[in-house]
């Protein structure tokens, strides 16, 4: 099974990881979402975080997240997107 075939198959426990630390509209892009993946390869995911939630809880969602996929998971939050790169992550991202 493609990753981004097992990803959406896991959508509901990823979202409920999600929502326990506060995370909200999970977003694939980059390398898993355009079937490019290696096997080292991480998932990338964007989403909204709630603005009473602290970095602990970021770590401790990325973390959760990368124990229940056994991979590393960069979760970039949408209002901490550079400038630079926001059009081109937005343009790609697709919900999880």
């Amino acid at each position: 099974m493609a990753l981004r075939d097992d990803l959406h198959s896991r959508r509901e426990q990823l979202i409920a990881i999600a929502a326990r630390h506060g995370a909200t509209n999970l977003r694939l892009f980059g390398s898993v979402l355009r079937h490019e993946e290696r096997p080292d390869s991480d998932v990338d995911l964007l989403i909204d975080m709630a603005e009473d939630r602290g970095f602990g809880d970021y770590l401790a969602l990325v973390e959760e997240l990368e124990d229940a996929l056994s991979r590393r998971v960069d979760v970039v939050i949408e209002r901490s997107l550079s400038p630079h790169f926001r059009p081109y992550i937005e343009a790609e991202a697709q919900p999880l």
